[in-house]
């Protein structure tokens, strides 16, 4: 557990940064365009945390609901990177739109590897205990970028 404490540290830090930058960018700028980020970006939360309630549950109780929380964070990955940029692409480019293409694209790149996760989970020897910490630390970290994205626009 102290590597992955180690491992979510760097990424915290690596996501703040970007949020940082995000905030200073956008406060020293004249042309900032406010991003109106699409719903289904906001309603991507669900099936994230459905996806660590079910790996939670199947953690605790039976190892078959892994399956379904790997089918969650696809859901939870499609909605929230395909469908929506589709949507946002759509809506021209602007500062705003590219830091978010960043945030988001490598925030992609951890949630493929939670789903990957998942799909190891499936094999007996797995530890279901470190995917499940994962999943809640993903869920966590969304709901933050999500915040940031909110509030300064």
């Amino acid at each position: 557990m102290a590597g992955m404490a180690a491992a979510f540290a760097a990424l915290t830090m690596f996501f703040a940064a970007l949020a940082s930058a995000y905030v200073v960018r956008r406060g020293m700028s004249t042309d900032w365009v406010e991003l109106s980020l699409p719903q289904i970006v906001y309603l991507s939360v669900i099936p994230g945390l459905a996806t660590s309630v079910v790996v939670e549950t199947a953690r605790k109780k039976s190892r078959q609901l892994v399956l379904s929380s790997a089918v969650f964070g696809i859901i939870f990955f499609y909605m929230m990177h395909v469908y929506a940029w589709r949507q946002i692409v759509h809506g021209g480019s602007s500062p705003a739109a590219a830091f978010f293409a960043i945030i988001d694209g490598t925030f992609s790149i951890a949630v493929v590897g939670g789903i990957l996760a998942l799909i190891a989970g499936l094999r007996p020897l797995a530890n279901l205990s470190a995917i499940a910490c994962y999943w809640h630390y993903l869920n966590a970290l969304w709901i933050s970028l999500l915040g940031l994205f909110y509030i300064w626009r």
